[in-house]
């Protein structure tokens, strides 16, 4: 069971249950939007389409530097899967970095996650370091939207 809770920084998405690495936790559901209309809880699909989760549950999965989860897209839908085993009334996270294009001029914001590789700024797959940026490629989580641009 997942569930909505109080962060330090707002709000976040919880699960009440443990969760096995490898299984999806989250389905995402929302409506199309473009880029121009994607703010910072908009999952991107491609390079140029996003999915707004609105009120479903997909809005509350925060970013972080040291994500226990990362977004498989498959065509034009998305999953919250886990990268590693997660506790019970831990926090889910995924890098925004991990799926979104190199989008620094729409959005950049401060990073607060606390974890020891935050990068201070959280923004698009172009402000990841190569070194981060090949860590994903060998864990094979990059969409493959943004695989095309390497």
């Amino acid at each position: 069971m997942l569930f909505v809770d109080i962060t330090p920084y707002g709000e976040g998405l919880f699960t009440a249950d443990p969760i096995p690495v490898g299984r999806v936790v989250l389905s995402l559901d929302g409506r199309f939007t473009s880029i121009i209309n994607a703010d910072a809880d908009c999952y991107a699909l491609s390079d140029t389409l996003y999915l707004d989760p609105g009120d479903h549950l997909g809005r509350w999965v925060n970013h972080s530097c040291d994500p226990n989860c990362w977004v498989r897209i498959r065509g034009v839908s998305a999953e919250i899967v886990a990268w590693r085993d997660i506790e019970p009334k831990e926090e889910i996270t995924y890098d925004y970095a991990q799926n979104r294009p190199g989008d620094e001029g729409v959005w950049s914001f401060p990073c607060f996650c606390e974890a020891e590789n935050c990068r201070m700024v959280i923004s698009g797959w172009d402000s990841l370091s190569p070194d981060r940026q090949a860590w994903y490629r060998q864990q094979q989580v990059v969409p493959e939207y943004l695989r095309k641009r390497l």
